[in-house]
């Protein structure tokens, strides 16, 4: 007989403040600030007996784990409209992360404190009724859960296991596009893509044991380049289709 029993307790807070203004008669600024807070708080018990008056605590099996974490950040951007036809856009946002986890089971501790830039960059050109080219360049952030940074190993099945990993850092990605329109209709775009310290689950065959144990760490950074077309098809009146090649 097993016995499992949750608790998890989370509590959030954000404040922002954001501001806009109009510059040199035709550009448009906005600045702001943003800080957000998260405090979890996990118990997982698991018990086992002969039936459920007969149970004992599974200290194997069962976890506790307390994760904090705050994020701090400030941007600033601005854009301007020449016209009908070119657009502009500049910005870049300034994070700074800490976090702090702990495991009572383990008696395990991690703390993390670390800046992120993300600038952005887009600009049109646009005809009307004929033809459109853009380009824009990003960078996005991806950050892991709270219970992949939990450092204890849950088992899956007989012969599977998850392990969590307190080192886990987030991974970032920069992309690159050009894009061109024709006639509002036709649409082709050229994009490119790096991700720093790519999370990938890795696989550990212990084959003594007969079990896989999966984790979740960053490994080598990863590269996507690829090259995509839209093309609307209209077979009746009341029929019509968008074709997407890549």
């Amino acid at each position: 007989y097993t016995e499992q029993k949750g608790d998890v307790k989370t509590r959030m807070a954000v404040t922002k403040l954001d501001y806009e203004k109009t510059i040199f008669k035709t550009w448009a600024l906005e600045t702001g600030a943003k800080a957000s807070w998260v405090s979890t708080r996990n118990q997982f018990l698991s018990s086992n007996g002969t039936n459920e008056n007969d149970i004992l605590k599974n200290v194997d099996a069962s976890n506790d784990f307390n994760y904090d974490e705050a994020i701090y950040a400030v941007y600033l951007s601005t854009s301007k409209k020449w016209k009908d036809n070119w657009f502009f856009d500049l910005g870049i946002r300034v994070e700074r992360t800490e976090a702090d986890g702990f495991s009572p089971t383990l008696d395990s501790t991690f703390k993390r404190r670390y800046n992120s830039v993300f600038p952005n960059l887009a600009i049109s050109y646009t005809v009307q009724k004929k033809y459109s080219l853009s380009a824009s360049a990003t960078r996005r952030v991806r950050r892991p859960s709270y219970y992949q940074l939990n450092p204890f190993s849950t088992q899956i099945n007989q012969f599977s296991y998850e392990n969590g990993n307190p080192y886990l850092n987030a991974q970032f990605t920069d992309v690159v596009k050009l894009s061109w329109g024709l006639r509002n209709k036709y649409f082709f775009t050229l994009s490119a893509s790096q991700t720093l310290g790519q999370m990938t689950n890795i696989i550990d065959q212990q084959d003594d044991l007969e079990r896989q144990v999966h984790t979740l760490m960053n490994v080598d950074d990863f590269y996507n380049y690829s090259f995509n077309t839209s093309v609307p098809v209209k077979l009746y009146e009341w029929w019509n289709m968008n074709w997407n090649f890549t």
